[in-house]
């Protein structure tokens, strides 16, 4: 289990953004994060990625712990390697100049077992569309196929954890029901456990098992999904409909009321 307690986040030594974060990421668990922008959700996952100094971030208080190591000052690439958390990021970080194939065999360059052809296979049985590109360059192929190729290329880490930061990003309806459909297969499947940011909050909730909602850089709330799919603020702010189904105006007050129910 990955637990972060009171995680306070600053950025250039002066930008705060996360205030006394506490999370608990259990193994095996699909767990979302829903949240405005501007929560302090990417923060989060840079945080538990080891990456957050690349943009000039700095932890001045509390603790993000793997089986009782504590991450917050190790590299990231130990982060990876040792305990096997694999950042998704929301970009789309593909190499554009390499085919699909290359891509893949580059991702997974650092391993030295013999899994690595049986790991494509599976990266092209989750994703068929990629198979029928292996020797296009990712630069040329549309966002949905990009955002499949980064989440492939993340497999072929052979990860433990995958943070994924808004997967369904720019995607079509249609790809978003098949992006967390395959979401799904890699939590079950492959024993991986994921946390998940996501603006489609409804499609999130489905397939999580655990949320927490994040405002201005705490965590407002926590529960199982059925705890969260019932909650009288999650149904109006978040699944955009109230208890019989109509939808809300999110114009009317929505900041003001939320904070008001949730932090007093």
């Amino acid at each position: 289990m990955i637990e972060v307690e009171g995680l306070r986040v600053v950025y250039k030594d002066v930008i705060s953004v996360l205030h006394g974060v506490s999370v608990n990421l259990e193994d095996g668990q699909i767990t979302t994060l829903l949240g405005a922008n501007g929560a302090g959700k990417t923060t989060l996952l840079r945080t538990l990625s080891g990456i957050l100094q690349i943009y000039d971030g700095k932890v001045l208080e509390g603790s993000v712990k793997i089986d009782g190591v504590e991450l917050t000052r190790l590299n990231p690439v130990v982060i990876t390697r040792r305990f096997g958390i694999v950042f998704v990021v929301e970009e789309r970080t593909v190499f554009p100049q390499l085919t699909v194939m290359e891509n893949l065999r580059c991702a997974a360059s650092s391993r030295r077992d013999r899994d690595v052809a049986r790991d494509t296979a599976r990266v092209f049985e989750l994703f068929p569309a990629l198979g029928y590109k292996t020797a296009c360059k990712s630069g040329y192929m549309s966002g949905g196929e990009q955002q499949m190729l980064s989440i492939g290329n993340a497999l072929m880490t052979r990860p433990k954890t995958l943070l994924l930061d808004e997967p369904s990003l720019g995607l079509a309806p249609i790809l978003v029901k098949e992006m967390f459909k395959v979401i799904t297969r890699i939590n079950v499947e492959s024993k991986i456990s994921i946390f998940l940011i996501e603006q489609n909050a409804a499609a999130a909730m489905k397939v999580a098992q655990k949320g927490y909602v994040m405002e201005n850089g705490r965590v407002v709330l926590e529960g199982t999904r059925e705890e969260l799919e019932s909650n009288e603020d999650i149904k109006e702010f978040y699944l955009g409909a109230d208890g019989e189904g109509q939808k809300k105006d999110y114009r009317q007050s929505k900041r003001y009321k939320r904070r008001k129910r949730w932090l007093g």
